[in-house]
């Protein structure tokens, strides 16, 4: 089935309720396709092999970017000389 984006956005409660029945819908925008929303397969738990949450927040990066020349330390301290 082939809907707008308006109309999508009009009635989308109504849309996903038939792509949960297994329809696919296809959302188009000036008469160009632009997306497919398509059921989800099997149980719908999406899942990356080898991606484990902790629980925790994430960290940010261990390495910190090296930057050659001086650190801004040194030449705070070396104005205060």
């Amino acid at each position: 089935m082939k809907v707008s984006v308006r109309e999508l956005k009009n009635h989308l409660s109504a849309y996903l309720h038939r792509v949960e029945a297994g329809e696919t819908i296809q959302v188009c925008r000036h008469k160009t396709l632009v997306a497919d929303i398509v059921p989800v397969g099997g149980t719908g738990d999406v899942r990356i092999p080898g991606v484990v949450w902790n629980g925790r927040k994430p960290r940010g990066g261990r390495n910190r970017p090296v930057i050659p020349g001086r650190s801004v330390a040194d030449m705070v301290l070396e104005e205060r000389d």
